[in-house]
């Protein structure tokens, strides 16, 4: 008999410990995804350090009008280029961590073209409102918000709609057309849906463990974006008649191309669609698709002289030394666009417009 109670209490003291180990492993699981996104979708204000062409270098030959509208409740802040151009206006989405200006070299070029362009930072970005940029689905709630806008603007209202998404901002293209008519989307570095872009980079530095966290993210982003929270990009394609044009990078760290819509292209019915995978030794990394050869090499050279300053000052650069080495950066250099790729996009756009 106490032989029997003794292994009575053992299964108990077993499940008991079970049990406690499986309430720890739920809180701290649910606790580390609301940390991951508070920590990895912060604030984001550009410190102006980057090598992206700057609007004051351009300010005379291509004025602009400054815009606000509300994604949420959130003020966006953005800017409207060529508002007299009437061939379409460009959308420009891009990713986290970008901001209003990060797209400028195409902004130029569209708008040479006879494109009206919008350009805004997200939320939680740069100059606009928001504490945070809430995680990978927000993108589609701004570009919703957007789309809004312009459909109230009288000059604006009746242009053809064409979304320049990146990253983020490309797959937010994609899925904003599940509720707005747009004219064409071309999405850049875009992936197949949040969860799973966040699965695949935590797999990266986790392996098979991080699969435990699925769930986790799962509902935490639901809690987040409700009925946007894991919207598939490619469901997304086939149930619209949108023309897209789907551009992934082969050497694309961000978005490897294993995390891309570049490996659902099987899956994708709509006829209108184009999957481009670019595999240039220079011209197919995340942020690096539109920029030419030359500019990227240079580029290449910039960031390797900055490492070399920051290791020779310790990781601090003193104001006066890093103002000189911006002084020797050739801005327009590094920002050159590859002038085929650009006239692929331009002439996507100017076919759905043709055929809408």
């Amino acid at each position: 008999m106490k032989l029997l109670n003794s292994k009575k209490r053992t299964t108990k003291r077993v499940i008991l410990s079970l049990m406690v180990f499986f309430l720890i492993f739920l809180i701290s699981n649910f606790a580390f995804s609301a940390i991951f996104f508070k920590v990895g979708f912060g604030r984001y204000d550009y410190d102006g350090t980057g090598i992206e062409l700057s609007y004051d270098s351009t300010l005379s030959a291509y004025p602009r009008e400054p815009i606000e509208f509300y994604s949420g409740k959130n003020k966006l802040c953005g800017y409207l280029y060529g508002e007299k151009n009437s061939v379409g206006l460009v959308l420009i989405a891009g990713g986290m961590r970008s901001t209003a200006d990060s797209h400028l070299p195409e902004i130029m070029h569209f708008v040479d073209n006879g494109f009206c362009v919008l350009a805004y930072d997200g939320t939680g970005m740069n100059n606009s409102e928001g504490k945070g940029m809430i995680g990978l689905s927000q993108p589609k709630r701004d570009i919703i918000s957007a789309i809004d806008y312009i459909e109230r603007q009288p000059t604006l209202q009746n242009l053809p709609i064409l979304i320049y998404g990146h990253s983020a901002g490309g797959y937010g293209a994609i899925t904003a057309t599940e509720r707005k008519n747009v004219t064409a989307v071309v999405s850049i570095g875009g992936f197949e849906s949040p969860v799973d872009m966040m699965m695949c980079k935590a797999e990266e530095y986790a392996g098979v463990f991080a699969k435990l966290g699925y769930p986790f993210l799962l509902l935490q982003n639901r809690i987040t974006f409700g009925e946007d929270a894991n919207v598939s990009a490619t469901e997304v394609i086939n149930s619209v008649n949108t023309p897209v044009l789907i551009i992934n990078g082969a050497y694309d760290d961000t978005v490897p191309i294993e995390c891309s819509l570049a490996t659902h292209s099987d899956d994708i019915s709509n006829p209108n669609v184009t999957c481009i995978t670019l595999d240039n030794e220079y011209r197919s990394e995340h942020s690096s698709m539109w920029l030419s050869e030359d500019a990227v090499k240079y580029r290449n050279d910039i960031h390797l002289e900055m490492q070399l300053l920051l290791e020779s000052y310790n990781g601090d650069i003193p104001p006066d030394a890093l103002n000189q080495f911006k002084q020797s950066v050739d801005y327009s250099k590094a920002n050159t666009l590859d002038n085929d790729f650009m006239t692929m996009i331009t002439a996507f756009y100017l076919s759905a417009i043709e055929n809408n």
